[in-house]
């Protein structure tokens, strides 16, 4: 009987120690969806702030040294590469909370040349006998045009967009994580995969309530 338990403590104890040290992790992750789920778009502007000042600052990092070797007399001890890239994450920082709508709307003119592409392609296709359909100045202006109004289209109905993604997207994220620290791999198949997505669901509408109530509080 000693030996048996012995047996099954020696197999059990390292997966305990393994998901001792994920534990801390999963949850931290969990809690920063939830946050994400129930709170994002309160904090639209820091989030866009943050990412453009970690964006432009790690730009400016980057590229610093190839600008400094044709500077000739700077003074030394000092990183300057650090220096520009604060900078440049100050600045970004600035622009990304002044300019947050032409962020949104480059976001989503991005995403409208994207599907100007594929505009192109079925106009092509419907239309193959049409020389001019099929020009690359006839696919820049299709994929221009889908730009400015997809970009349009994303300023205005961004918060909806934005919020759905956010709240259905964070609680299906950290359910899918709960059920995964709770039952391991099984959380990806059968019984407990359709649970997970329900219970996913469900807490993301009540997420999707919850931020456009407090947006609307806020406007």
């Amino acid at each position: 009987m000693e030996q048996y338990i012995e047996q099954i403590t020696s197999q059990i104890t390292p997966l305990l120690e393994q998901m001792t040290g994920m534990f801390p992790a999963l949850l931290g992750t969990i809690i920063v969806l939830i946050l994400i789920a129930f709170c994002s778009y309160r904090f639209l502007r820091l989030e866009l702030s943050v990412s453009g000042a970690i964006g432009l600052g790690f730009v400016g990092y980057t590229y610093a040294p190839l600008l400094l070797a044709q500077v000739q007399g700077l003074p030394e001890g000092i990183d300057y590469s650090a220096l520009v890239g604060a900078v440049c994450a100050i600045l970004g920082w600035i622009l990304a909370w002044l300019l947050h709508k032409i962020a949104i709307f480059a976001v989503g003119a991005g995403a409208g040349f994207s599907l100007g592409t594929i505009v192109f392609g079925f106009i092509y296709a419907a239309f193959p006998d049409v020389e001019f359909l099929g020009t690359p100045a006839f696919y820049y202006i299709v994929s221009i045009i889908c730009a400015i109004a997809v970009g349009i289209i994303f300023v205005y109905l961004f918060k909806p967009i934005y919020i759905i993604l956010t709240s259905f997207g964070g609680m299906i994220c950290a359910s899918f994580l709960l059920s995964f620290s709770i039952f391991g791999m099984a959380a990806f198949s059968g019984t407990y995969l359709y649970a997970t997505l329900a219970a996913g669901a469900v807490l993301g509408l009540i997420a999707t309530i919850v931020q456009f109530s407090k947006s609307s509080e806020n406007a």
